[in-house]
């Protein structure tokens, strides 16, 4: 078994404060050192970024954003642009994953199945102080967020579908990071969800105080949304944007409808997850 780790990072401060403090911290560290790394590696695969574009939408669904990217950028002594490029989440493709989360009476557990080498290791609590909720969640790409809740007791986590098809739009972290800034409720994060565009197909499970729980199909191309307290890798509505194969994806949600009840405890939705579904790639 690889050992990972976290790194818990606390901030009460504007966004620019907050992307400077990080561009400080992360401007000789491993984390950068790692995605060069893996940037190198896929050379092969042409990603693009429309800087203006990337502004002007960041500054339509999250415009703290904007000033976070400035911070960054001044932080790691980079160009705006550069930043933005590296940060926005405007144009990166998520790796394949075996990601299953399910809902209950008071929780969202999730196995973020991924292969540690694209793993931050960084828990980000953040209250902004010029708009957006406080909220708690691991970071991806510094910027994103993975999954997490916000001081409205809204939670979101996401699942990969597929990538086949992709268009113009922002990636599953981005979206993320935005849905916990600016949303308090269920209802909330749908309309949000139908009004941003997406780079690639993803599940978005969205899940509220009131306990109403949603799984969200979302693709470059329609957004749909089903009642669910549990999502895998497939989507069951629009099976048109799935992969070739859902075989695993299937029988992995199975697994869980199986075992799931809504009363739960945190503990054993946790180790439900941890040693039953996990998806043995």
């Amino acid at each position: 078994m690889i050992k990972v780790f976290t790194v818990l990072i606390q901030f009460r401060g504007s966004h620019y404060q907050l992307g400077f403090e990080q561009g400080q911290d992360l401007k000789d560290s491993v984390l950068l050192k790692n995605r060069r790394t893996q940037w190198q590696k896929r050379r092969k695969r042409q990603f693009f970024t429309d800087v203006s574009e990337a502004v002007e939408l960041l500054n339509q669904f999250g415009p703290g954003l904007v000033a976070e990217l400035q911070g960054l950028a001044d932080g790691l002594a980079w160009t705006f642009e550069q930043a933005v490029k590296e940060f926005s989440g405007y144009y990166l493709e998520e790796e394949r994953s075996g990601c299953s989360i399910m809902t209950g009476t008071d929780f969202l557990v999730r196995n973020y199945d991924s292969h540690p080498s694209s793993y931050e290791g960084r828990l980000v609590v953040y209250q902004p102080s010029d708009g957006g909720y406080a909220s708690i969640g691991p970071s991806m790409q510094i910027t994103g967020r993975m999954d997490g809740i916000n001081e409205k007791g809204f939670a979101m986590g996401y699942n990969f579908t597929n990538r086949i098809g992709s268009g113009d739009g922002f990636v599953c972290n981005m979206i993320g990071r935005i849905l916990l800034e600016n949303c308090a409720t269920v209802d909330e994060g749908i309309e949000l969800l139908k009004a941003i565009p997406h780079r690639s197909s993803f599940s978005y499970i969205l899940f509220d105080r009131t306990g109403e729980s949603v799984v969200v199909e979302a693709s470059p191309r329609k957004v749909v949304v089903r009642p669910a307290n549990m999502c895998t890798n497939h989507f069951e509505l629009l099976k048109e944007e799935n992969r070739y194969q859902s075989d695993e994806s299937i029988e992995r949600l199975n697994r869980i409808k199986a075992q799931w009840r809504p009363s739960l405890s945190t503990r054993q939705a946790y180790q439900f997850l941890t040693f039953v579904v996990p998806n043995d790639k």
